[in-house]
């Protein structure tokens, strides 16, 4: 996927077993894309998916946004 939208759309109606998540993507950021994936009320199969969260920001303030999302 190029965007955390398009990472949506396909786990709406893919089940897969993990996520890579890139936290810096275009048109919808991969701190979105975890928090919509976590989110009940959306249309994700599967809520509880593990997220690895990947990012190229090695402050601590990025680590905590990470862990705040997912």
């Amino acid at each position: 996927m190029s965007n955390g939208a398009e990472a949506i759309k396909a786990l709406e109606s893919i089940p897969y077993d993990l996520v890579l998540m890139d936290m810096r993507m275009p048109v919808m950021d991969g701190l979105e894309a975890s928090r919509q994936i976590r989110n009940p009320r959306s249309a994700v199969l599967h809520h509880d998916i593990p997220i690895v969260a990947l990012t190229a920001n090695a402050m601590e303030s990025d680590r905590r946004s990470c862990l705040a999302a997912a």
